[in-house]
């Protein structure tokens, strides 16, 4: 996980010169679930994952001092 969160996190912070922020996404990396296009919410409506069988699934998110429950 630790190559993942430096090109995604880390290196992303660095690139665009922003600061940290305590943002977390809790994962279950068990989880397989279809990837509903009624899950997506994107400006051009439709994505190519659409339809895929994904393994690991976020369970909640942290923003802040919020909370948030993933479905």
């Amino acid at each position: 996980m630790s190559d993942i969160e430096q090109l995604m996190h880390k290196r992303i912070l660095e690139i665009f010169r922003l600061p940290p922020y305590p943002d977390i996404v809790l994962v279950d990396m068990q989880k397989t679930q279809v990837l509903e296009p009624s899950l997506l919410q994107t400006k051009c409506n439709w994505s190519p994952y659409a339809g895929l069988t994904l393994k690991g699934w976020p369970v909640m998110t942290v923003l802040g001092d919020n909370l948030y429950a993933c479905h």
